[in-house]
């Protein structure tokens, strides 16, 4: 009986293994673009810009989010988690935010603007003569209430990542994020995340990492999480 048991668990991890929080859409092949640079903007705070508790609508996707709170620096440090990815790319140089215009301030601060949110991140690429623009909005980011061992409340974040095309305006790559943390006992289908997490509760901080580097294994150009070209 108890063979049975792990055997069943094994198979479910083994068919389990690919189902993460994170959905994300790629052009085929023939439609993705050469490029050699991308800028990279700072993330946007989505719950600073609409307030917590709003229905929010995805920039270029039209998917909806709901925001929350987010932690203090929460923003600050998805930016530099989405850099690390992008210091993996292979012969594509990465412009850090700081290479954005002050002009363009008005995509972080939510600031009102003629210009689509679209028009916006493309011209900011263009300004810096980059071939694409890799812009990030964060809706939530909770800290868990406890410790490792034990959490109050979960960590919670979401957020969406979207790689888009200076000469065209077009998207070219983009991924969406969302996920609570929940206890085994709660759902078997979280044994993989609960042995890669070495059973312990993590931070929003710890969250947000694991949510891009996810994300970036279906990243169109390629990188150490895949072999894409």
């Amino acid at each position: 009986m108890k063979k049975k048991i792990v055997v069943i668990l094994a198979i479910a991890a083994l068919l389990l293994s690919g189902c993460t929080p994170h959905k994300g859409k790629v052009k085929p092949k023939s439609e993705i673009p050469p490029i050699k640079s991308i800028l990279m903007m700072q993330v946007k705070n989505m719950a600073e810009v609409y307030g917590e508790n709003k229905e929010v609508r995805m920039p270029f996707s039209g998917g909806v989010y709901k925001t929350g709170p987010i932690i203090k620096n929460g923003p600050t440090f998805l930016t530099s988690q989405v850099q690390t990815q992008l210091s993996n790319l292979k012969d594509i140089g990465i412009l850090p935010p700081s290479q954005t215009r002050t002009g363009m301030t008005d995509l972080t601060t939510g600031q009102k603007n003629s210009q689509s949110e679209r028009e916006i991140v493309v011209n900011a690429g263009r300004t810096v003569n980059a071939d694409a623009v890799l812009a990030g909005y964060l809706y939530k980011a909770t800290q868990r209430i406890g410790n490792e061992l034990g959490a109050k409340t979960p960590a919670s974040v979401s957020f969406s990542l979207y790689l888009v095309d200076t000469k065209t305006g077009r998207t070219i790559w983009e991924a969406y994020y969302e996920e609570t943390q929940k206890p085994l006992s709660e759902n078997l289908l979280n044994i993989v995340k609960f042995i890669k997490r070495k059973g312990s509760w993590v931070t929003a901080q710890r969250l947000m990492e694991l949510g891009v580097a996810d994300c970036f294994k279906d990243f169109p150009y390629e990188n150490d999480n895949n072999t894409s070209s």
